[in-house]
């Protein structure tokens, strides 16, 4: 994916160029479907279409709402605990906030698509069982961040 060309960066533009590679993409379907067949008890083919389905809806809208949620957060941050701490715009907290943010939309946003798509009932169960595998992708891309940042 093409990095883009911006005047300001911001942790969240960057974890969005990573979730959106392919091997993050590849690494969430095998996840999610392991996930949803194993612990949501979804059949196995069903639980691998859902999670195709899942992952192109989640990197399509994450792409564009992820940085754009991270950017709202960092105009936050910056009157705030960055004023107060004379921090800059990557620091352990903004970066913990942007997994939050990351792992938070991508949750809802699949469980959504099973929701509509695979009628499936917003359960605690399932949604819990999505939480964990994205928690574990996206935590997976940050810390290829720190081996390989965008140039």
């Amino acid at each position: 994916m093409p990095l883009l060309i911006a005047d300001v960066v911001w942790p969240a533009l960057f974890l969005s160029m990573r979730l959106t590679a392919s091997w993050c993409i590849a690494l969430s379907l095998l996840l999610e479907a392991a996930a949803l067949w194993r612990y949501a008890r979804i059949p196995p083919l069903k639980s691998l279409a859902a999670s195709a389905l899942m992952n192109v809806v989640s990197a399509l809208v994450g792409y564009i709402l992820i940085p754009v949620a991270g950017l709202h957060f960092e105009e936050i941050a910056h009157r705030t605990y960055n004023a107060w701490f004379g921090w800059g715009t990557f620091n352990l907290v903004t970066e913990a906030a942007t997994w939050v943010l990351a792992v938070g939309l991508s949750t809802a946003l699949e469980v959504l698509v099973l929701w509509l798509v695979f009628l499936m009932p917003w359960t605690r169960r399932t949604t819990l069982v999505v939480l964990a595998a994205n928690a574990v992708t996206v935590a997976l891309a940050w810390i290829t961040l720190a081996f390989s940042v965008p140039q």
